[in-house]
């Protein structure tokens, strides 16, 4: 879990597309990066290893691991990020 300073800039840190209109403000961004299988309820897949992000009162789960859908088995990568992350979430304290 980190605190982003610029929410501009989470792309930095986590696999995003770039295109998440969320992320275009200056606000702060709370980034929770999970580690594991989590099932995204009422959308039939589990998502490897997502991150949450909560911008102002906007939270949002997004897909930065492999994606797979329980009905067929299917699995698939999100989106390729535009650029790649250039570091790790920075730390809560030192």
């Amino acid at each position: 879990m980190a605190l982003v300073p610029h929410s501009a800039d989470v792309w930095r840190y986590v696999p995003l597309t770039g295109l998440e209109p969320e992320f275009k403000t200056d606000a702060p961004a709370w980034v929770i990066q999970f580690a594991g299988e989590l099932p995204i309820p009422k959308s039939g897949e589990v998502w490897i290893d997502p991150i949450c992000v909560r911008v102002g009162e906007t939270v949002g789960f997004y897909a930065t691991g492999l994606v797979r859908n329980l009905a067929s088995g299917e699995v698939f990568e999100p989106p390729i990020p535009a650029r790649p992350p250039t570091g790790t979430l920075p730390p809560l304290a030192p």
